[in-house]
């Protein structure tokens, strides 16, 4: 009876299954057709949730428009996105990113194939931040759209995203209005990418936020740039 005893104890696991996250309520967050959109701050269950979505492919696009992201989150969110074989579309709004989140977000683009599509608005990520970014950018054989709005690109940044637009042919569309402190400088950088591009079709900027020593700087990347269409200094 012992012997029984002692094998039914160690053959019962002592930790059970975990069982799925269960949906939280349609007033934190609304998904359809593979997009989930974040309306509100999200529990840790909630968010434990979004992640599992995205992991197992159920979400493609994924809106952060009111969540403050907590430390760690975007590292999390990340490694979920580089597990997926679907994921397209990332919106973070309004957040405040690390640097080397920024490097994070790089990553995962690098590694999801099916990542194509990244807006970044008021997120203050910074220099050194989107240099991180572009660098995974850059890496990627797939990725075509960003929106950098108000992130704060600087020199540093815009210096990656010159080489991210030479070395990332399917990069179409680049966004980069806002409070970037984007100085003649900066623009050289971005402009130098524009003349070894092969995909870009689109780039918008606001031009009352550039100085004209800036603007003047994009003429070669302007000139130069075969698959250049539209160019919007808003």
């Amino acid at each position: 009876i012992f012997s029984i005893l002692l094998k039914f104890l160690f053959s019962v696991s002592p930790h059970p299954p975990r069982a799925p996250c269960s949906p939280p309520p349609a007033s934190t967050m609304a998904a359809s057709k593979g997009l989930l959109r974040v309306k509100s701050q999200l529990s840790a269950s909630a968010w434990e949730y979004a992640l599992q979505q995205v992991t197992v492919g159920a979400v493609t696009s994924l809106q952060l428009l009111n969540h403050k992201l907590q430390p760690g989150q975007i590292g999390q969110l990340a490694t979920a996105i580089g597990q997926s074989s679907t994921f397209r579309d990332l919106h973070v709004e309004k957040n405040t990113l690390a640097p080397e989140e920024g490097g994070l977000l790089g990553d995962a683009i690098a590694a999801c194939k099916s990542f194509d599509s990244l807006h970044l608005r008021d997120t203050e990520l910074g220099p050194e931040g989107v240099a991180g970014l572009s660098s995974g950018i850059a890496r990627s054989s797939t990725f075509r759209f960003l929106q950098l709005r108000s992130v704060g690109i600087g020199v540093v940044g815009a210096r990656g995203l010159g080489q991210a637009l030479a070395k990332c042919g399917t990069l179409q569309t680049l966004h980069v209005g806002g409070a970037n402190r984007l100085d003649k400088e900066a623009m050289k950088h971005i402009s130098e990418g524009m003349v070894a591009s092969t995909g870009l079709r689109q780039l918008t900027a606001i031009a009352g936020e550039l100085s004209s020593e800036a603007v003047c700087e994009l003429r070669p990347g302007v000139g130069q740039c075969r698959s250049l269409v539209e160019l919007h200094l808003e």
